[in-house]
């Protein structure tokens, strides 16, 4: 099964005879061998232009309309079908659901949230030379996991300011899970340092005192102004207690999180997402369309007539299923939806739209598989001459053909190349 072309005769013409009027027969002849010849190949790179723009084209649309049947299959991982909608009716509370989160709705009080330790020094005078002792100072900080000793050192003619900083340096260096900052007023020229935990919870607590020096008296940090506290709060009438304030549920697909004590029971609600699924019905009905147009307007090859009558097969196998919902199959096999009817067919039954796309033999599946097997077939080799599967034959098939069919002629009518043509 070939391919065929149209208008060879606007090829041939390009190199029509010049010599009509010659009375000899056999220089008519050989002219017009050559002439073939010339003709052949510029036949070989037309046709092979031809079909690469043609082949490029249908390849695109083709592969288009793969990926936008995909998000509709259960098994691809960019499926919608299995994608969750969260919300909550509270700004106390929020919610992201993975795919594959459970359907439903959580009541959730929350009467503490977690928080992490903070402590803040005394304010000094930022430009004072600072008094705390000359030297190496050292100061133990503890917390659950480890314990480290931090030194500085301390000049006569540092100020207060240029220590706190020294400090804080130190502090930060130490990878201890915690994080120190000097909070300068520079109108009143004042500074102080404040140490936060980097975590929430009661196990993320921490110590700090001296060893040698006062700089920790001095700066006043070991004073304890937060503390590292877990969240509680209730779901479902069940209490729990967390070290975070992101609550994690359905083995990690549904994350909660908790911003603010509440004052009433806030409802987190999770469903499919059927905006989701929604959008991308549209999305394959519109790519769908644009190989259905396509094809119906490229008639010169076998692979678009196949295409159109297995595509049309599709949606024609499952036209009343379709239009029960909303998708309505037109005449020359192209969908048109009807957006309030399919919105009112997902808030109805989900499962009913899951099906007619996903199942084995489901539009969506229909459709990949025949657009698999179309771009397989429309592959060319590195040369750009021969098709891998038999959906064509080769250009050069049809330019043997054309040039011994062409040669006959020549040798039958003997003298113009133009008129055989």
């Amino acid at each position: 099964m070939g391919v065929s072309i149209m208008a060879l005769n606007s090829y041939g013409r390009l190199f029509t005879s010049p010599v009509k009027n010659m009375v000899n027969p056999t220089a008519n002849l050989i002219y017009g061998g050559a002439v073939s010849s010339m003709y052949v190949k510029k036949l070989s790179d037309s046709l092979k232009s031809e079909m690469s723009s043609f082949l490029s084209s249908l390849n695109g649309s083709v592969y288009e309309l793969k990926s936008s049947s995909q998000p509709l299959m259960e098994s691809s991982k960019d499926s919608v079908l299995n994608s969750k909608a969260a919300s909550s009716d509270s700004p106390a509370v929020s919610v992201t659901a993975g795919k594959g989160a459970n359907n439903g709705t959580y009541s959730i009080s929350v009467s503490q949230l977690a928080q992490s330790q903070k402590n803040k020094g005394t304010t000094l005078d930022s430009y004072k030379k600072t008094s705390m002792n000359i030297g190496t100072n050292s100061f133990k900080i503890s917390t659950p996991e480890k314990e480290e000793e931090i030194s500085i050192d301390v000049k006569f003619t540092d100020s207060n300011k240029t220590v706190l900083n020294n400090m804080a340096d130190a502090i930060n260096r130490s990878g201890l899970g915690i994080t120190a900052n000097v909070i300068t007023d520079e109108n009143k020229d004042t500074s102080c340092i404040e140490i936060t935990g980097n975590d929430a919870g009661s196990e993320k607590s921490f110590t700090i005192s001296d060893v040698t020096g006062n700089a920790v008296a001095k700066s006043g940090v070991l004073t304890v102004t937060r503390e590292a506290k877990d969240a509680e709060y209730e779901i479902d009438g069940e209490k729990y207690t967390s070290q975070s304030n992101t609550i994690l549920l359905n083995d990690g697909k549904l994350s909660i999180t908790l911003n603010a004590v509440t004052q009433e029971k806030a409802n987190v609600t999770v469903k499919d997402d059927k905006d989701a699924i929604l959008k991308a019905i549209g999305s394959f009905s519109s790519e769908f369309n644009q190989v259905i147009s396509f094809v119906n307007s490229s008639d010169q090859f076998v692979v678009t007539n196949k295409l159109r009558e297995e595509l049309k097969s599709a949606v024609s196998s499952k036209a009343g299923y379709l239009e029960s919902v909303g998708i309505n199959v037109k005449y020359d096999g192209s969908l048109e939806l009807d957006q309030k009817k399919l919105t009112k067919a997902l808030d109805e039954d989900v499962q009913k739209i899951k099906k007619l796309f996903a199942s084995p033999d489901g539009l969506a599946t229909k459709v990949k598989n025949i657009a698999d097997r179309t771009l397989t077939s429309t592959a060319l080799d590195s040369t750009g001459g021969r098709l891998y599967k038999n959906d064509f034959t080769s250009f050069y098939d049809y330019l043997k053909l054309a040039n011994k069919n062409l040669q006959q002629r020549i040798q039958a009518g003997g003298l113009f190349i133009d008129t055989l043509l």
